[in-house]
């Protein structure tokens, strides 16, 4: 056995240290035919932020639809499309709560064709998934890494069991959730899954961002009237 070999086991090992007090401090058991997911609470916690984004939008369209407009164009002047990229692709590459779905809103307010809203944002997510697949599989290797493993231990729970029990097929269902990406690709990365099927499983980011492209409006169209138009009409 090489030294790179015992490493990686060694490695292993401490993660699973990390990931199976989930089940004492939490009470919920790691066996095969149980699981960490509440899928009720997810699949309410989805409809919950779909809702109330159709319905933020509904009244910005109702009541603000011009300043709103206003505001877009001028963000996305100043940021094109490689301010967007950059900043999808920082949000999904580290840990952390905040989601990109406003600038997914403000680019399609901001007058960017849908199409290219979607390429854009979807190219730096799959970015981000590969990157942080890359830092799952060094941070492993670093004793500082655990804090990360405790932290998703306690705040993502079912993550950890994914990536073991399933694998690609894990950081697929993890990349549709309404959890930041990191924990997932990170977690992939440590717990070494296929790269070749993770490639494919990242790709499962992209229908949830289709989805706030596709409700996000577009701006409101302003007719242009001749006044001789308006004359002939009149008359």
């Amino acid at each position: 056995m090489t030294s790179t070999s015992k490493t990686t086991r060694s490695c292993q090992r401490r993660w699973m240290m990390c990931i199976q007090p989930s089940a004492v401090t939490t009470g919920i058991s790691t066996s095969p035919t149980s699981s960490l997911i509440s899928w009720r609470k997810i699949g309410l916690k989805i409809t919950l932020v779909v809702s109330l984004f159709v319905v933020i939008t509904f009244i910005l369209e109702r009541y603000a639809e011009q300043s709103v407009s206003k505001v877009s164009k001028s963000i996305m002047e100043g940021i094109g499309l490689p301010g967007l990229f950059i900043f999808v692709f920082l949000a999904d590459l580290m840990p952390q709560p905040f989601t990109y779905v406003p600038l997914i809103f403000i680019a399609v307010k901001g007058n960017v064709a849908k199409q290219l809203v979607f390429t854009t944002c979807a190219s730096a997510s799959y970015l981000a998934a590969l990157t942080g697949y890359g830092i799952g599989a060094h941070l492993r290797k670093l004793s500082c890494g655990d804090q990360f493993f405790i932290k998703v231990r306690e705040e993502f729970p079912f993550i950890p069991d994914l990536m073991q029990r399933q694998g690609a097929t894990g950081v697929a269902l993890a990349a549709l959730l309404p959890v930041p990406l990191a924990f997932a690709t990170w977690t992939a990365g440590s717990f070494s899954v296929d790269f070749k099927k993770f490639m494919v499983a990242a790709m499962c980011r992209w229908p949830k961002i289709m989805v706030f492209v596709l409700l996000s409006p577009p701006p409101a169209m302003k007719v242009a009237v001749h006044p001789d138009s308006v004359v002939k009409l009149i008359s």
